[in-house]
């Protein structure tokens, strides 16, 4: 049985092999809540770095994934222990944002 108002399943498949191209997604547990809408799933090959900032729109801090297109996804605060941990990077699990007395103290 089907409802008109679910919204569809979006299975992310692998790209089609070759030079420069990824070879698959790394999904997401959960959707992740961002200022875009609910990212699913993260090509690594598409990221060019990662950094952190506080939002005044948003009033908290946002994970950046930039990209190399030039553009940023960003990731409400929420969400991004389970980013980080999906891309491998568990050491900054909840120590992502900057700790005055830690970082510069």
């Amino acid at each position: 049985m089907s409802f008109d108002h679910e919204l569809p399943n979006i299975v992310a498949t692998p790209a089609p092999h070759g030079p420069g191209l990824p070879k698959a997604f790394i999904p997401l547990r959960y959707p992740t809540r961002g200022p875009g809408g609910l990212l699913l799933a993260l090509n690594t090959a598409s990221i060019s770095h990662i950094s952190s900032r506080w939002s005044k729109e948003h009033k908290e801090n946002l994970l950046l994934l930039h990209l190399n297109n030039g553009r940023h996804v960003a990731v409400f605060e929420e969400a991004a222990n389970d980013v980080l941990e999906a891309l491998g990077l568990k050491e900054f699990v909840d120590g992502w944002t900057l700790d005055l007395e830690k970082d510069l103290g």
